[in-house]
């Protein structure tokens, strides 16, 4: 019944997901709640700006540096929590529609989308710590580059690690549904986001 209707089934799976996420303005308020505390973590570098201008006055650089790095670690810890917001919606709607697709019945599709998110969500952590916290350092020192670059640089680069790993998720599962619903490149256009 679906299918017979103006949209494609990538459309109408579009549309329920979308329905489904501003039903109840539930996700209007989760988001409003992760931005606040995004707010609050990113003002706090800004407190850090002047203790940080009177170490580099007084040239006392190994304080100041040690200010910048934890300026920089608030930054990117706050950037990777709205980064997570933003990402874990896409991939819970994206599970939500594929599940359907996978399973023969209802309570299938739902075991399948909220295990399938948890194992995807876990293992995305996990990778990001493992390839941030452990093969980064691992490549710095392999390389020799060590001090105040390295402290500057890591949390960076664990950021966009962080960002790259649940991203190719992400482009996994897209891929995944647009196969699935044999969506063909001008419905995609078509798509409102």
């Amino acid at each position: 019944l679906l299918c017979l209707s103006p949209l494609s089934p990538l459309g109408i799976n579009w549309m329920i997901c979308t329905g489904f996420l501003h039903r109840n303005q539930v996700l209007t308020r989760i988001t409003h709640q992760r931005t606040r505390a995004a707010q609050i973590a990113l003002a706090l570098p800004g407190a850090f700006i002047l203790p940080l201008l009177i170490g580099f006055i007084s040239e006392n650089v190994e304080f100041a540096l040690g200010l910048l790095v934890t300026a920089i670690h608030i930054f990117t810890f706050a950037a990777a929590f709205h980064i997570d917001h933003i990402q874990s919606t896409v991939m819970g709607s994206l599970f939500g529609i594929n599940a359907p697709l996978h399973a023969r019945t209802a309570l299938d599709a739902r075991l399948l989308a909220g295990t399938g998110f948890l194992v995807l969500q876990i293992t995305s952590y996990l990778l990001s710590v493992y390839a941030g916290f452990t093969l980064l350092p691992q490549l710095y020192l392999g390389l020799n580059i060590n001090g105040a670059f390295m402290e500057l640089t890591i949390p960076l680069l664990r950021l966009v690690i962080f960002y790259l790993s649940r991203e190719m998720a992400i482009l996994i599962l897209w891929q995944l549904m647009v196969r699935q619903l044999a969506a063909n490149p001008a419905e995609l256009d078509l798509l409102p986001f």
